[in-house]
């Protein structure tokens, strides 16, 4: 879920996931993860990770397994899959991003091409919540998970809002997807 590791619930995204499940005919798992400031990070990212080693261990051989997270839960998405890449732990089938906020230093060109444009963030709101997320350097990959590097990745759906100040971390993971070879699809949406 989004909600910039600050707020949000799988309520916030539950029609999101049933519509997901009525168009693909699958099944979804909507999991909280703990928000900061009360838990920083890294405390989403590890329940994440333990949500995603859950899931494997008791479905992996019986499902395929594709991930999905929107803005601040596309950052942990992608922090996860950094994680998994280093370890060579098995990777899921699929990925999708719905504007990720991977950038937390919050340094890319549409932060301020798209402040007044976007319905829904302040770029300032971000730089406040990153400060509520981690008081640790934002550059750190696991935390503007933009700085990895995905060679080996599975094929990745990236979807993002013209208008949003969110665009460029799209566009720019799309680009170093490429580089590294991964099967990526971008989608910027008017």
């Amino acid at each position: 879920n989004g909600g910039g590791y600050v707020a949000g619930s799988i309520n916030s995204h539950l029609d999101l996931a049933s519509r997901i499940c009525m168009e693909t005919g699958s099944k979804v798992l909507l999991f909280n993860y703990r928000l900061a400031p009360e838990h920083p990070f890294p405390a989403g990212l590890h329940d994440v990770q333990t949500v995603y080693h859950w899931v494997m261990a008791n479905f992996q051989r019986t499902h395929r397994i594709c991930l999905a997270g929107d803005s601040a839960g596309g950052g942990l998405t992608l922090a996860l899959l950094a994680g998994l890449l280093k370890e060579k732990s098995t990777l899921p089938e699929c990925i999708a991003l719905v504007s990720p906020w991977l950038d937390l230093e919050c340094k890319s060109r549409t932060y301020e091409t798209c402040r007044d444009k976007d319905p829904m963030i302040d770029p300032d709101d971000l730089k406040y919540v990153a400060g509520l997320y981690t008081d640790q350097p934002l550059s750190d990959p696991m935390i503007s998970p933009i700085n990895n590097s995905f060679k080996g990745l599975p094929p990745i759906l990236i979807q993002a809002g013209d208008n949003e100040v969110l665009k460029d971390d799209s566009r720019i993971l799309a680009r170093k997807l490429e580089a590294d070879g991964v099967n990526v699809q971008l989608e910027i949406w008017e």
